[in-house]
């Protein structure tokens, strides 16, 4: 396994105390659009000309000067620096931060603990946030072998630790809490289905972690998927994909996950995603949440009913739990492909009148999407995971936010 260098500074400091020394002013500019409690991430192109360690980021304003928690990434050659700007921050306003030398406070550590069938993003207090399942997952007893999958998420957890997703109902084993399968892709002059694995035309497979880390601001992993066809008792691998995952926890009752997808054809043949009316990133729900128990509001204004098929740049499904209320904001990015993204949503009365939920963004719902043999494609995902409940308002403020990060500017205040 390849592992990320992640270098979590508030660790790093374990020799004496150096005398504070600003290297870096960092500049956060917000234009039109509020934040509260955001990612951000920032490179350092001047990372050679620092030390490795004794260092720390401390907040600039009218209070004096506040520590911040960060992270270090390294990986590849390229080095930036994540952490969150806490609390609210209005339009048109700045905050300043300053990379420094210094001893960091002692903080609490967010974990990515493997173990030999999943892959567990955990708080510093423990909560798992979510279970990334690398090993294969077998059929139900008595079913089909071919449902058996691996490279999904589930559970995807409230922070209380509510299950949000399921796999593998009755009605249709072959779904997976949080999964990423096309329907009809055209390798060659033939088409093949990776989604109904029951046909036995393909699957998408585990193909090993790229990147494992976890540190005072976040947790995440960068995993390799295998999309393969089967033809004629052999296989070939036609896509590869990477799957980039990160959570930022944001206090006792809110986390934000991201999800990146890397597409990247690696057969003969350009790959074309055909028209289908589902295909790529979808969640598969809680069993008891119905309409009676759940909600599901649009960035459109179109009721669950009237959704399928429309375009939407973020979805709010939020119902009853054991205890309370929770749900999920799922945002999506500006740049993908066919923005606003066509959604497949099943209707209130679906799966035989049971009302459950499955949601889908689907960029290929209403066209044909190439990816070129040698080129690279990208679909990125903002979740915002809740216990409690989000209103529409807010849903579109974190849409906003999550569209238009805040400028980050660098001045080096070190001699070159």
């Amino acid at each position: 396994m390849k592992i990320l260098g992640w270098l979590c500074l508030a660790w790093c400091a374990l020799i004496g105390q150096v005398e504070a020394q600003p290297l870096f002013r960092i500049t956060v500019q917000a234009g039109d659009v509020g934040y509260a409690d955001y990612p951000l991430s920032l490179p350092i192109d001047a990372w050679s000309r620092l030390p490795g360690e004794g260092l720390r980021l401390m907040e600039v304003g009218p209070d004096g000067r506040v520590e911040v928690p960060f992270q270090v990434v390294e990986w590849e050659g390229a080095v930036r620096i994540d952490w969150l700007l806490a609390g609210a921050m209005a339009p048109g306003t700045q905050r300043v931060y300053e990379l420094e030398h210094g001893l960091p406070a002692v903080v609490l550590h967010h974990e990515a603990r493997e173990t030999a069938e999943d892959l567990l993003l955990r708080t510093d207090l423990g909560q798992d946030l979510l279970s990334y399942r690398h090993a294969l997952y077998p059929a139900p007893i008595g079913s089909n072998p071919l449902y058996a999958r691996a490279g999904f998420v589930h559970p995807l957890n409230t922070p209380a630790g509510h299950a949000l997703t399921r796999i593998q109902p009755p009605d249709h084993i072959h779904h997976y809490g949080l999964w990423n399968p096309w329907t009809r892709l055209e390798y060659g002059d033939q088409s093949y289905d990776l989604w109904n694995l029951h046909l036995n035309q393909g699957t998408v497979r585990f193909a090993g972690f790229d990147a494992v880390y976890g540190g005072p601001v976040t947790a995440g992993f960068v995993a390799r998927h295998a999309h393969v066809i089967f033809e004629e008792g052999a296989e070939e691998q036609v896509l590869e994909e990477k799957w980039f995952v990160q959570v930022f926890p944001q206090g006792a009752s809110r986390y934000t996950c991201d999800i990146e997808s890397l597409l990247m054809p690696a057969g003969r043949y350009d790959v074309r995603l055909q028209e289908y009316r589902y295909g790529g990133l979808v969640l598969r729900l809680r069993e008891d949440w119905t309409p009676a128990s759940s909600e599901i509001r649009l960035s459109s204004g179109r009721t669950r009913d009237e959704g399928d098929g429309s375009a939407e740049r973020w979805v709010l499904i939020q119902g009853d739990l054991p205890e309370g209320k929770g749900g999920l904001l799922i945002m999506a990015s500006p740049t993908n492909s066919n923005f606003p993204e066509p959604i497949r949503l099943w209707p209130s009365d679906a799966n035989d009148g049971k009302g459950d939920i499955m949601f889908n963004f689907s960029p290929i719902k209403n066209q044909d999407w190439v990816l070129p043999l040698g080129q690279q494609a990208k679909l990125g995902y903002r979740l915002v995971v809740f216990d409690g409940t989000v209103s529409e308002q807010e849903a579109e403020a974190l849409w906003l936010a999550f569209a238009n990060p805040p400028a980050l500017t660098v001045q080096c205040l070190t001699e070159p």
